[in-house]
């Protein structure tokens, strides 16, 4: 089950309903989790995350607590997640501003390029997608340098 939410406190309800019912849960956004425990209470449950859009601003009371720096905490936790652009609400280029937040935090490029795809497919149960194997469906881009260069066009 999709669970969209993104306070701390609703985060710790849908722990408590997993242990009780015993259903697979997918935390949806999360970003105003912003404690390291509160991570992996979730991480504990077996509940994986499915972060972002980052930087959607404290418009309304769920995200009090948005901040960038609450990937450092996600990161720390060993959570198992992914990244979202929650497009079209967000744009999808906002992906390369969520994962170099994670990388400052000691993600590498490998495992950013992880998030969006091997990880994220897992995550949705995708079990022939996210690699470039035999067997599996792929969209690809190519770079003509680092991905994570702005000045690196596809």
């Amino acid at each position: 089950m999709m669970v969209h939410l993104h306070k701390e406190d609703d985060a710790m309800v849908l722990v408590e309903l997993v242990k009780e019912f015993g259903f697979k849960a997918v935390l949806n956004h999360g970003l105003d989790i912003y404690r390291e425990d509160a991570f992996r209470t979730i991480k504990e449950a077996g509940i994986p995350v499915v972060y972002g859009p980052m930087d959607s601003f404290p418009y309304k009371v769920e995200l009090k607590h948005e901040s960038w720096r609450n990937a450092q905490a996600l990161l720390k936790s060993g959570a198992k997640f992914c990244m979202m652009s929650d497009h079209p609400v967000i744009l999808q280029r906002n992906m390369f501003y969520t994962l170099r937040h994670f990388m400052r935090f000691g993600l590498t490029k490998a495992q950013a390029i992880s998030k969006v795809t091997k990880e994220a497919a897992e995550i949705l149960g995708f079990e022939n997608a996210g690699e470039i194997k035999p067997g599996f469906v792929a969209s690809l881009s190519v770079w003509n340098d680092d991905p994570f260069l702005t000045s690196s066009p596809p």
